[in-house]
């Protein structure tokens, strides 16, 4: 299985990546949105009756680093046992040879996606750590597949979130919360920050 990703070169001399945007069954790491700290799992069958009409494969989430979409038909994407799986040609242009050189380096080799789910099937629950846990069983759309510096899962290629912006999400918590829950979030600002070298 692809678990980061993969550069190689077609019978024709192209460039082509392919990448996991999403791994099933696999435990993320702490995200924060909308003031709650979880962690979060896709399982089998989410993509089922999902649209990829119009995916756009891009960088860190920025639809202006545009490498591929689905509606010009040059980027293809798949769900497999494993996961969903992109892949594309990287077009000559700079940021297209930009992307292929780092990622042949090893300095991109994480994906991300961004979604909206089917909050109807979305499953909260408590594990035996006391654990906020996100059970995802149905996403509606996809809008893009990313290739991202720093990824939400431990042992994947997926990120949901960039950790930038969870920092950022968890510095307006914490100002936004009462005083008797400040400390709560700055413990949680702390660990994340360790945890997830931000700085």
């Amino acid at each position: 299985m692809i678990e980061k990703i993969q550069y190689r070169t077609g019978d024709n001399g192209e460039n082509i990546i392919e990448g996991y945007g999403s791994i099933f069954e696999s435990e993320s790491k702490r995200i924060i949105e909308g003031g709650k700290v979880f962690n979060e799992i896709i399982h089998r069958g989410a993509f089922d009756n999902c649209d990829f009409s119009n995916v756009i494969m891009c960088i860190n989430h920025d639809k202006n680093e545009m490498l591929a979409r689905t509606q010009s038909n040059t980027l293809e994407v798949e769900v497999d046992d494993h996961g969903l799986l992109y892949r594309f040609t990287a077009p000559n242009t700079t940021l297209g040879n930009d992307t292929k050189e780092l990622v042949q380096r090893g300095d991109y080799f994480e994906s991300s996606f961004a979604f909206l789910e089917d909050k109807t099937k979305t499953r909260w629950e408590r594990d035996t750590n006391n654990n906020l846990i996100k059970h995802i069983y149905s996403i509606k759309v996809v809008t893009d597949c990313s290739i991202v510096r720093n990824g939400a899962y431990a042992h994947t290629d997926i990120s949901l979130r960039e950790f930038q912006d969870i920092e950022e999400e968890l510095d307006r918590n914490n100002k936004q919360t009462p005083d008797n829950q400040s400390e709560k979030y700055e413990r949680e600002v702390n660990y994340l920050k360790l945890k997830y070298n931000i700085k």
